[in-house]
């Protein structure tokens, strides 16, 4: 079966390209042609420019983008060059002529209507190119954005082009099911590649030598650097901070590769960030998750909840307990359930007799 992936592969940040490199690698291995389709709307290229035109009306925003353009320029030619390894294929939305038999939406937050412009129609399964085709959204968000009633009746008539809904959030999914449109919860592509994908892209990358606490922000802030220093004095070790957006300062700028190695190979990990959580679980890391705010924490609560590591959710330095290991058996256990449940998603799904379901 040739399958095409639809999702934020443009997006110059980690978590957008690994999930999209997991995913591929995922139904590569259950042996089907993946492609991912080169779709770039302008919002995307806009939100992920180099340079903003509103820049040049705030003398600090400009002298800043002078100063750190040379790192962030560096950052983003190791970001093409990961992303080369995709698959890439183009696609004329608006013919129903192709030869794809599937098309996987997802995974990310490509039915947030703040992020799209409102709902993007490729993404929503609602050009020409998807008529015929097996429609398939896989641990697809649309953030944790209100609607209006016209928009909740819109999305929920967008929903019924799919053939099987794989959601990320519970929030979501309980919001279909209250409607009457079944949806799966779904786990994140990188949880679902699990290890093998994992070490595979890590193995490209520099071995670094010493022991470090490994510092990880979504959005830089002075209390997750400190629970990391504390952290580091406590162990011995040095702080290790790694940016996330393109012109953080006094952050170090590594590839995707890099990146996932740095996890791996790291003494302890002090985080913001989901993926950061996620790669942490993956490794079998020692890690704390520190709380930014109630809307981002949501995410990393409910999966935390599942696999039993609550307390690994922390808001103040009082709460570190070095001495409390992870038991990692148990974890990986609730993990594989996971893993094997949104699989079982994805194979079904793959399976399924196609309906009519025209484009409204």
């Amino acid at each position: 079966m040739k399958i095409g992936i639809l999702t934020f592969h443009i997006a110059r940040n980690y978590g957008a390209v690994l999930q999209c490199y997991c995913l591929t690698e995922t139904l590569k291995r259950l042996q089907h042609e993946v492609k991912v389709i080169d779709y770039r709307p302008v919002y995307l290229v806009k939100a992920h420019s180099l340079f903003r035109k509103q820049w040049l009306k705030h003398p600090l925003s400009l002298l800043r983008f002078f100063i750190l353009f040379p790192s962030a320029l560096l950052r983003r030619r190791k970001f093409d060059h990961f992303l080369a390894s995709l698959p890439l294929q183009s696609l004329a939305f608006k013919s129903p002529d192709n030869d794809f038999d599937a098309f996987v939406f997802g995974s990310d937050q490509i039915w947030n209507k703040l992020i799209c412009n409102g709902f993007d129609p490729v993404y929503f399964a609602g050009e020409a190119a998807f008529e015929g085709k097996l429609k398939i959204a896989y641990a697809a968000s649309s953030g944790h954005v209100q609607l209006t009633d016209r928009e909740q009746e819109t999305f929920l008539r967008y929903m019924q082009r799919f053939d099987a809904l794989g959601v990320r959030e519970t929030s979501l999914q309980d919001f279909l099911q209250r409607h009457g449109i079944p949806a799966t919860l779904t786990v994140d592509p990188v949880v679902l590649a699990g290890r093998p994908v994992l070490d595979a892209i890590a193995d490209k990358a520099p071995a670094r030598r010493g022991r470090y606490v490994l510092c990880y922000e979504v959005s830089p802030t002075r209390k997750v650097r400190s629970f990391a220093r504390r952290i580091a004095r406590e162990l011995g070790c040095d702080v290790l901070p790694v940016a996330r957006g393109e012109y953080a300062s006094g952050r170090k700028c590594v590839s995707p590769e890099a990146f996932i190695a740095l996890f791996r190979d790291a003494a302890f990990v002090v985080s913001s960030s989901f993926h950061g959580m996620a790669l942490s679980l993956m490794f079998g890391k020692s890690f704390y998750n520190i709380s930014v705010n109630d809307q981002q924490d949501e995410r990393v609560r409910s999966f935390l909840s599942v696999v039993g590591l609550e307390g690994r959710l922390i808001r103040q330095e009082s709460q570190i307990r070095l001495q409390e290991a992870i038991d990692y058996d148990c974890v990986w256990k609730q993990i594989e359930g996971l893993r094997a449940s949104s699989l079982d998603f994805l194979k079904e799904a793959l399976r399924s007799k196609r309906v009519s379901n025209p484009i409204t």
